[in-house]
């Protein structure tokens, strides 16, 4: 997940950054182009998943006992819908990874605030104020409680991973020119990668800020492979594994919205009594038809949203 929040965040803000760099203060966004993007690029592709989420759940659950808690409630499906899971309402059924969508699209709504903060003020002062709220609500929580598991953690992840969005922010800015004395040595980021594995491996259960330490270590290590993936050719070492992640890159929203209830139909069908659970063929095989799964999603509910999002966007306009 910390290498996905980075990514967004460079991806995001790369037209945007190329636009201040551009136009300086004078530069803006169409906002009403950028909802739109937003929305189809997000929404047909997560109400589906949620569908097919309950629709697995439903036919799964009396097959494997140890579900029997999941809720697949309407009520909880609406404030999926909202992305409020995990805050007003629960997970919706067996799909838990969509906890880190719904922190996502309450990023995007802090995006303009951010666009017209690095525009005005510049990108470093944006950086400086957002990459220490993380650090600072984990020494507190630290401090006052000594556990992992508060109400203050929840309201951690937010700011936790906003942080590590805003490092792909700052690399598109770096990238377009806009910060030309930064100077960024590969050794920084082999440090940072080291360390955080380090604190990873040594975190233990009452010292969260240890944990949140170390994902911002592995966020300043992405920052670094993002910075510097652009200039490896794709027959380099480093560019062949790019040309594989690339082709899944493509599907890559798919595979993430759909692997949980392919994986929980496969397990439902073949293997209810969790025999095979550590045999390398039942793994190869959920693998698999995991992918497989997420391609054809991809080809049936993500590329025809897509289509559809640049057919009706508004023309004319320059949005992330």
């Amino acid at each position: 997940m910390t290498l996905f929040f980075v990514l967004s965040g460079y991806c995001i803000h790369r037209s945007g950054a190329e636009l201040i760099a551009k136009h300086g203060t004078e530069s803006s966004l169409s906002w009403s182009d950028y909802v739109w993007r937003r929305f189809w690029r997000i929404y047909p592709t997560y109400v589906a998943a949620l569908i097919i989420t309950g629709i697995v759940d439903v036919n799964a659950i009396p097959r494997l006992p140890q579900l029997a808690d999941l809720d697949v409630s309407m009520r909880t499906l609406f404030g999926n819908l909202l992305t409020l899971q995990n805050t007003i309402v629960r997970q919706f059924g067996s799909n838990s990874v969509f906890w880190s969508l719904a922190i996502e699209i309450h990023i995007y709504f802090v995006y303009p605030i951010l666009f017209i903060g690095s525009k005005r003020f510049g990108p470093l002062r944006i950086i400086c104020v957002t990459l220490p709220i993380p650090i600072f609500l984990a020494l507190i929580e630290w401090v006052c409680f000594r556990s992992e598991v508060t109400v203050m953690t929840g309201k951690l992840y937010f700011f936790r991973f906003l942080s590590l969005w805003m490092l792909g922010f700052l690399a598109a800015e770096v990238q377009v020119g806009r910060l030309r004395n930064f100077v960024a040595p590969t050794w920084i980021g082999w440090l940072a990668f080291t360390g955080g594995m380090i604190l990873r491996v040594l975190h233990r259960s009452d010292t969260y800020a240890t944990f949140v330490l170390a994902d911002l270590l592995l966020g300043v290590a992405f920052f670094y492979l993002t910075l510097h993936s652009t200039s490896w050719s794709s027959n380099s070492f480093m560019g062949r594994p790019l040309r594989v992640a690339a082709c899944l890159g493509t599907f890559s929203y798919s595979l993430y919205a759909v692997h949980r209830p392919v994986l929980l139909a496969f397990k439902a069908a073949v293997d209810p009594a969790g025999v095979n659970r550590a045999s390398l063929w039942f793994l190869f095989v959920g693998i698999v038809l995991a992918i497989a799964g997420g391609a054809v999603f991809y080809q049936v509910v993500e590329r025809p949203a897509l289509w559809v999002s640049k057919r009706l966007s508004f023309r004319g306009s320059t949005s992330p």
